[in-house]
């Protein structure tokens, strides 16, 4: 039995003003507002009181749905326990007394100003909504009030606040509430003991009448507020028409509590034949080979999904041999007659997995691959999947769309990539492939500056160069086209620019200037004129010369001409001499840069300056010279810069690899390289997204995921087939069996066989190899059954690809029975044993939570563990622990026993008996036998603190030993 978590328990729980309300709840009529006399004090002066009235019950129109945190039962449950207390909670501890205009009465007692009424549904309804009502109503006949709706003068018993805190001082638990307010909750009770069997509507409705009023639309206008109902036997027979504030419904099973369904649980070994059938083999057809009826081999054993302990895994050797063979030969007929272009088709059974790995036939196959398709218990099994998959397809198929996202696009974008692709494929072979070096530089040059060439782009090697950047100029390009005109006339009238035979002109300037061979700057010469007149330096120096073979007609003297030629001689002579050098002066630090001495003041004035360079200096001559000496060294810096005559740097020449530059650009331009790079920026698809992209520019073949567990489908197909005699276990029955991973494999191939060809005909962008369903269980950790897809297992056995292989299969805890059905919360964990029991103080790897959980119709829940026959036998072995939320308080009365009452010594074993209570009646603690009755310092109807922990149930735990169900 485990520690009940430390709840503390206390009957109300107020904040703000209404807290200091005087009035105390002693049971009678309680005023429409609690009124409060507030009032100030200030120094030597007189300041009346003022009466002020605080928000009650008929102020209240509605609550806020939020602020319920959980109900008990839980709505729409079916099989509720009828020994439990129907109960609401609230995330404010103070809200059911948040409106009541009173303070605690006598043993803390305080009416809360909403209560929660449980009303069989057969007579009373559900709460129906009213045009001229703020909220839903419910009406309760006359004859039904009395049994119907509670006590209301008892309300106080049923209304508490719970706090979880390791004090139980009132001052202290008053503050954690405050700090801590996660840890406490206000909880409201029902004390009608449920009948089985019975649905219900549970309604939280106001307690006084003021409430009722103001629910129903109606404005309060009475100064007390009276009770909302009265049941007592002298009221007059009227229906109760009560607004509804919330309300679920739920229904109650048969009798039976945590405990009392724990109890009645037997352990067993499995049956050594549960989890096989018999499968007969004898008789294929089809053309294969048949076995004698009367033979042992024309039977086999067909596995589920769970089978018993330690039972003998099955092999493709169990198959006989002429049965493989015929298998095999029908299986690999599609592929013979495709492979021989024989016409027609073959109708044959269909190669599970054979589309992941691309193989159509068997031979020299993987091995998980033969057996898969050649042992006919997991051809079985595989058909299995195939079978979920056309059940399901409509919810299947809509699942993959919603994942498909924007493949469809996609595919339009590859189809006109594959089109341009080729478009480009015919004008880059026959143009560009076949274009020189030069062309083609000059043709590419808008893509110079996005393709590498060696640490640079095109465009930088270019410039680092010596080849000018209008080389690959367009301008350039159209100039020096053969199609020009003027090259054409050009190439008519000289033969050596066109080739033999034709009158094209290709000029190759690009390639001489990249190599050296024209001069890059056609510029570099001193022009006639400058230096030197040609003309004259050819002219006899005794005659006049004549300029009309220049162009000018003038005839210049002999004297005249001499003149010239002598100043061009004058010219060339200074160009020779040594460059004239700037200097600047030598004298500014003693006359200044304007050439103005500076004034020095006599010697007997510089006494009363201190710190100056030079004593026979003002301050002001001291400035002047600063000034001197910077204009001296930018002087001298710039003189420096600009020497006329100085060396000019000698050029030298770069060349420019046009070759080189060829063989890039015609790798980078080619339309099978660049057109797949440029979709694959253009597509961007998530990594988790299922979908996959060829290398080649086909289309998007999408593989969609689907994480539902497949073990659900496959138990709603056939549960027998899930677990094979599970029906011959007997009822409240809990025994442990084992995975068998070679069936889960192939059912799982199966599926995603049939998937995948579902999808193909649904027009789903897929190639048939995607792995859709990879989840068989519902682990804990959310991973998926197969480690890898199908298309990445090259080996291996059959069962060795899925979670939890190995030489057994995983231990699964199985329970046939309504434990877990009614307890779905309930906590199950393997504990190690030691000596017989329990280990005490467990480390981390000797309590196992479950790997996965799951159940079954009509009755059967299960938990896998991370282990394996053997360790149930090994040393002392494991308890298998099943154990109540203790998270979740719950409050009522055991159900009595069938031998009769027996004497009360503790709490924990008070039933409903001792109460008097009948099924279907409520709880009335003034006329209960146990009233008064005080146990273990807890008074049984003190009030609502005391009665929260007597009907609080402790949480049950049962362990049982594994060895016991495994050994028997």
């Amino acid at each position: 039995m485990t520690d009940l978590p430390k709840y503390r328990f206390m009957p109300w729980s107020r904040r703000g003003l209404v807290a200091h309300t005087k009035q105390p709840d002693n049971g009678g009529d309680l005023p429409a507002r609690a009124p409060l006399n507030v009032a100030i004090t200030v120094s030597n002066a007189a300041v009346p009181p003022v009466d002020l009235r605080l928000y009650g019950p008929g102020d209240v129109s509605g609550i806020d749905p939020r602020v319920i945190v959980r109900t008990d039962p839980r709505p729409h449950s079916t099989d509720s326990e009828p020994n439990y207390l129907a109960a609401i909670e609230f995330d404010l501890p103070d809200l059911p007394w948040m409106f009541t205009p009173a303070s605690p009465g006598q043993d803390q007692r305080l009416r809360p100003w909403c209560v929660l009424v449980v009303l069989e549904r057969s007579k009373v309804g559900t709460p129906k909504v009213d045009r001229g009502a703020p909220l839903p109503t419910i009406r309760v006949p006359a004859e039904h009030v009395r049994a119907e709706l509670p006590e209301l003068a008892e309300s106080w018993a049923w209304a508490h606040v719970q706090v979880l805190s390791d004090s139980s001082v009132a001052t202290t638990l008053a503050g954690e509430m405050t700090s801590k307010p996660h840890l406490s909750v206000a909880r409201l009770l029902c004390p009608r003991r449920l009948e089985p069997g019975k649905h219900y509507v549970a309604c939280l409705v106001p307690a006084f009448d003021l409430g009722v009023q103001r629910g129903l639309g109606a404005t309060p206008a009475a100064a007390a507020a009276k009770p909302a109902w009265d049941v007592r036997p002298t009221r007059e027979d009227v229906p109760v028409v009560l607004p509804v504030y919330y309300h679920w419904e739920f229904g109650t099973g048969p009798a039976g509590d945590f405990e009392s369904l724990a109890r009645r649980l037997t352990p067993t070994k499995a049956p050594a034949e549960l989890g096989f059938q018999s499968m007969y083999i004898g008789e294929p057809r089809g053309g294969l080979a048949s076995v004698d009826p009367a033979a042992p081999a024309a039977y086999t054993r067909m596995e589920g999904v769970l089978r018993a302990p330690k039972a003998s895994a099955s092999a493709l050797a169990d198959i006989p041999a002429p049965l493989q063979t015929g298998l095999q030969t029908a299986v690999n007929a599609p592929a013979v007659l495709a492979g021989d272009n024989t016409p027609g088709a073959a109708i044959a059974p269909p190669l599970y997995g054979g589309w992941p790995l691309c193989r159509h036939r068997l031979d020299g196959a993987p091995a998980w691959l033969r057996e898969l398709n050649l042992d006919p218990r997991m051809r079985a099994a595989a058909g299995l999947g195939a079978e979920v998959v056309r059940k399901n397809q409509e919810a299947f198929m809509q699942a993959c769309w919603e994942q498909v996202g924007d493949v469809i696009a996609a595919n339009a974008l590859l189809n006109r990539s594959r089109f341009a692709q080729e478009a480009l494929r015919c004008m880059y072979e026959r143009h560009y492939l076949r274009m020189s070096a030069e062309r083609l530089l000059q043709v590419t040059a808008p893509v110079h500056a996005r393709t590498r060439l060696g640490p640079f782009t095109i465009r930088g090697s270019i410039a680092r160069a010596s080849l000018p950047d209008a080389g690959v100029d367009v301008a350039l390009r159209r100039m020096l086209s053969p199609q020009r005109p003027l090259l054409k006339r050009a190439a008519r009238r000289t033969a050596g620019l066109a080739t033999a035979g034709s009158r094209s002109v290709r000029l190759n300037l690009v390639g001489n200037l990249a190599a050296g061979i024209l001069a890059v700057d056609p510029t570099r010469f001193v022009p006639d004129g400058l230096t030197r007149v040609a003309l004259l330096d050819r002219a006899v120096t005794d005659a006049d010369v004549d300029l009309a073979p220049a162009g000018i007609p003038v005839r210049v003297p002999r004297i005249e001409h001499l003149k010239v030629v002598a100043h061009a001689a004058a010219i060339r002579n200074a160009a020779n001499q040594p460059a004239p050098v700037l200097l600047a002066r030598t004298d500014l630090a003693q006359k200044g840069i304007v050439g103005v001495p500076l004034v020095v003041p006599p010697q007997n004035q510089m006494s009363s300056i201190v710190g100056w360079p030079n004593n026979n200096m003002t301050p002001a001559a001291f400035i002047q010279l600063i000034l001197a000496l910077r204009y001296q060294a930018a002087f001298t810096a710039m003189a420096n810069a600009a020497r006329i005559g100085a060396a000019e740097a000698q050029p030298v020449f770069k060349s420019f690899d046009t070759q080189s530059a060829r063989t890039t650009l015609t790798q980078r331009i080619d339309p099978r390289v660049n057109v797949p790079e440029r979709v694959r920026n253009m597509l961007a698809v998530p990594a988790d997204a299922g979908l996959k992209m060829s290398n080649q520019q086909d289309r998007v073949m999408a593989a969609p995921e689907l994480a539902a567990a497949m073990y659900t489908y496959l138990a709603d197909l056939d549960s027998q087939r899930f677990l094979p005699g599970v029906g011959q276990l007997p009822a409240e029955s809990i025994t442990l069996v084992e995975t068998n991973p070679r069936f889960i494999e192939a059912f799982m191939v199966g599926l995603n066989h049939e998937m995948n060809r579902e999808l193909l005909w649904r027009g789903y962008p897929t190639d048939q190899r995607g792995t859709v369903l990879a989840r068989f269980w519902d682990w804990s950790d959310g991973s998926p059954d197969l480690g890898a897809p199908i298309h990445q297992w090259t080996g291996g056995s059959l069962g060795a690809h899925v979670r939890g292989a190995g030489a057994g299969g995983q231990i699964v805890l199985l329970l046939r029975g309504q434990l877990l059905r009614r307890y779905p919360n309930t906590m199950i964990y393997a504990w190690r044993a030691v000596g017989g029991a329990l280990k005490q103080n467990p480390g981390p790897g000797d309590i196992l939570e479950p790997v996965f959980r799951g159940q079954f119709a009509p009755d059967v829940s299960f938990a896998g563990f991370s282990l394996r026959d053997v360790d149930l036998a090994s040393d002392d072995g494991w308890f298998f622990v099943l154990q109540e939320q203790p998270t979740e308080p719950r409050f009522g009365l055991d159900e009595p026993p069938s031998t009769g009452i027996t004497a009360l010594t503790r709490w924990s074993d008070a039933t409903w008996q001792h109460t008097n209570v009948l099924p279907g009646a409520h709880l009335v603690l003034d006329n209960s036998p146990l009233k008064n009755k005080t146990l273990e310092g807890v008074s049984f109807n003190k009030n609502s603190a005391h009665l929260a922990r007597i009907t609080i149930q402790r949480p049950m735990r049962v362990a049982i030993a594994g060895k016991r169900m495994v050994q028997g």
